[in-house]
């Protein structure tokens, strides 16, 4: 586990300490979004499924990154596709929006299930599918979560450049360009969330 991931695996309680450590910016991003606006959270199912989403994926990044229990794969993964399934439905406000993202899971768990080199496939199509939606907003003239998406771009290009054998890798250093992907990408879903709040519309209602 974590061996892509550039920073050296150590023969401690915590195998990668750097990217274990960060992998706590997604429980800061989950907290933020409650904090910055409890009440909006709790009227919306669907941000309350992101924030808890959030706190799985700093648990299971950690577990990922730290101790590497025999679980940690699954939640890893797991988490990962459900904050990616959150964030397709993010506007979903009828129940047919919200059946829709339970379907989308239910599928998404049982591909991974029966296939798990079918991970990377399932992430890379919900990615896809958020930034159609994102297009859509903007074809609707919704505002774009102009912070997310420059944290998430810079992100990317340390998740990339920073695996192992990668441009930025260098497994005995504190500075870990995967850190830097999780603080990111932690930030980007913080504030994408976050700026949900205040968003009218529902992008999955049926037209009137």
């Amino acid at each position: 586990m974590g061996a892509s991931d550039c920073e050296l695996l150590r023969g401690s309680w915590l195998a990668q300490p750097v990217n274990a450590v960060s992998s706590a910016a997604y429980l800061v991003a989950a907290v933020g979004v409650v904090v910055s606006g409890r009440r909006d959270v709790l009227r919306s199912p669907m941000l309350v499924s992101g924030v808890l989403a959030l706190v799985l994926v700093a648990v299971g990044s950690f577990a990922f990154h730290g101790p590497q229990p025999s679980w940690a794969d699954t939640l890893h993964d797991g988490s990962i596709t459900a904050l990616l399934v959150v964030y397709v439905f993010l506007e979903a406000r009828t129940s047919a929006g919200l059946a829709l993202a339970g379907a989308a899971l239910a599928l998404a768990t049982v591909v991974i299930a029966a296939a798990p080199s079918s991970v990377p496939v399932v992430h890379a199509s919900l990615a896809v599918a958020v930034v159609v939606l994102e297009w859509r907003r903007r074809k609707r003239g919704l505002p774009a979560p102009t912070g997310a998406v420059v944290a998430l771009v810079v992100g990317i290009v340390l998740y990339a450049l920073g695996r192992t054998n990668g441009v930025l890798c260098d497994p005995g250093s504190v500075l870990q360009a995967h850190a830097g992907w999780h603080i990111l990408s932690a930030a980007a879903a913080g504030l994408a969330l976050d700026r949900r709040k205040e968003d009218a519309g529902d992008l999955w209602a049926e037209p009137a």
